[in-house]
């Protein structure tokens, strides 16, 4: 389901991040999982522990173009005395040598190629005079000597059959895939994405693609939060936008519950005239808990219904984008199997002028570059709720604890990284 209920000792108490954090990832249950294609897995998150099924190489082969030898054929081999070797048979890659080698012999063989079963080393081309051809036979020249196991990559040198390759929980990237196709696993078991409805709420709203009239604006939440879905590894499912109309929402939510496994919302959460999403949630559900001791975001409602957990983001643009970094997001990487469920923290230096801390913390949109002397960070510019374009500067947010004594300009602060650095 995703979703485990609890009764609670709150409801209208005014939490704390990390006990509402705390709080909804206690309820959150790892979704089943299912087999996929191995081209659609990266990215996706393993289910079960993969094991070798069989030596990877599977057999010794040259890691070089060259000349697979004898080591004791060139103990005496120098620029002045070089020593000349019978070339007796030329393997390719994906070959299978047909001779073994002999005194005084060597055989050409490609990078990847199995080597022959007596061979001791491979010198590579450069180190000789790569053959010259005489009446007789061709031979090769080599001007120095060799170590055993020179440039022969052993079989079970990457893998042994049998071992364990993959762990369960493993974040598919590029490298994993290499391996599950060396293994030889097409199918591969990961964990479901949740499938998050994204509704917007608000008489105020028009889609991207309308232009909006006196008193309107376009729904910028919806497109946000399910970016921030993507992001988060989850699937969304973007529903029409419902107006400030109790009969609508209902219908909405009750579909959003047969589609999808989170029902995320924005707007009509605070304690406006027509702020209903709390007023429906208690009716068709379960409100758990409402308001975080926090700014921006203060106005977070989080409950279920039948079972599937609802998120309310507030209407502001920047608020249901950093109340959804919070809280959310870790959400969804838990259902997801995720290991690692908060974004990163780092400390950087403020280069903006001292902030004053007050009783709700405070996540301030910043700009984190790395200098020679560490990382820095400097405000977006204006701090306002509805500035979504603060958001798109930003890579992180700076946190001002709550109830504290501020943060001087040129202290460190702890910032949650949500980009790449500059």
């Amino acid at each position: 389901m995703g979703f485990a209920t609890h009764p609670w000792p709150f409801f209208m108490t005014l939490l704390a991040v990390a006990d509402a954090q705390a709080a909804i990832l206690e309820r959150m249950t790892t979704l089943a999982s299912e087999r996929i294609d191995l081209t659609t897995a990266l990215g996706r998150v393993l289910a079960e522990p993969m094991y070798a099924d069989r030596d990877a190489p599977p057999f010794a082969n040259s890691a070089m173009d060259g000349y697979a030898v004898l080591v004791a054929d060139l103990n005496n081999a120098s620029a002045d005395n070089p020593v000349a070797l019978q070339i007796i048979e030329r393997v390719a890659a994906g070959a299978v040598p047909q001779h073994q080698l002999r005194a005084g012999s060597a055989i050409r063989i490609m990078t990847g190629a199995q080597v022959p079963a007596n061979a001791e080393a491979v010198v590579p081309f450069e180190e000789t005079d790569e053959g010259q051809p005489n009446a007789q036979t061709e031979v090769v020249r080599m001007f120095q000597p060799t170590q055993h196991g020179n440039n022969i990559r052993p079989a079970g040198e990457d893998m042994q059959a049998g071992n364990l390759v993959l762990a369960a929980g493993q974040v598919l990237n590029a490298g994993s895939i290499g391996v599950l196709a060396t293994i030889g696993a097409a199918q591969v078991p990961v964990f479901r994405q949740p499938r998050v409805a994204i509704i917007a709420t608000g008489d105020e709203l028009v889609d991207v693609g309308i232009e909006p009239n006196a008193g309107q604006i376009r729904n910028s939440n919806g497109y946000a939060n399910a970016a921030q879905v993507r992001e988060a590894g989850a699937i969304p499912i973007m529903l029409p936008i419902v107006p400030d109309n109790a009969a609508a929402l209902r219908a909405t939510l009750a579909q959003a519950v047969a589609e999808a496994d989170v029902l995320l919302t924005s707007g009509g959460v605070s304690v406006g005239d027509y702020d209903l999403v709390k007023q429906i949630l208690n009716e068709v559900g379960k409100l758990e808990f409402w308001r975080v001791r926090m700014r921006p975001g203060k106005p977070l409602a989080f409950g279920s219904i039948d079972g599937k957990p609802i998120f309310g983001l507030p209407g502001n643009p920047v608020s249901a984008m950093v109340c959804f970094e919070l809280f959310v997001r870790p959400a969804l990487r838990k259902m997801g199997g995720y290991q690692q469920l908060l974004r990163p923290s780092v400390w950087a230096k403020l280069l903006d002028a001292d902030l004053e801390s007050n009783e709700r913390r405070q996540y301030l949109r910043v700009i984190v570059k790395s200098s020679a002397t560490g990382l820095t960070a400097e405000l977006t510019g204006a701090q306002g709720s509805g500035l979504v374009s603060s958001m798109a500067r930003a890579n992180g947010l700076l946190i001002v604890p709550e109830a504290g004594q501020g943060i001087n300009r040129g202290e460190l602060a702890e910032v949650v990284l949500f980009g790449e650095l500059h």
